[in-house]
């Protein structure tokens, strides 16, 4: 088979676009990964706000990942049902809520009600994200 025989789809800007968006959501993923390395040394013992001891501490750094399969389950039928695209959408709404649950976080619940969050809308970004920059 010669490379004159294959026909390649033209180069086309809603390709990269929906690779940008694909993209943007990737951020918010490193950022919902790496959030708990930032906030352990100023939580930890904490004189004033909320503070957690080191018990603690292993949980909140591990929640996130305890929670991600929960949201990968709910993955395949939300994109069955939602489609991709707005499947990638949905899955903008658990971080949304546990940003600002972490952000205003007046006790130990609340940051782990959160981080929970941010695992539950990693797993749910796994299928859709994968399956939409594919199709």
């Amino acid at each position: 088979m010669c490379a004159s025989s294959i026909s390649a789809r033209p180069f086309e800007d809603k390709d990269v676009l929906a690779c940008l968006a694909l993209d943007f959501l990737l951020i918010g993923l490193g950022m919902s990964i790496s959030f708990v390395t930032m906030v352990l040394p100023e939580v930890l013992d904490a004189k004033e706000g909320v503070s957690i001891n080191e018990k603690q501490a292993s949980w909140f750094g591990s929640l996130a990942f305890l929670c991600q399969p929960i949201g990968s389950i709910f993955s395949g039928p939300l994109l069955d049902y939602f489609g991709r695209k707005k499947a990638l959408f949905i899955v903008n709404i658990p971080h949304l809520i546990a940003w600002l649950l972490m952000y205003y976080a007046w006790d130990v619940p609340s940051l782990f009600i959160g981080n929970a969050l941010l695992g539950i809308g990693t797993g749910i970004m796994e299928a859709p994200s994968v399956t939409y920059v594919g199709e």
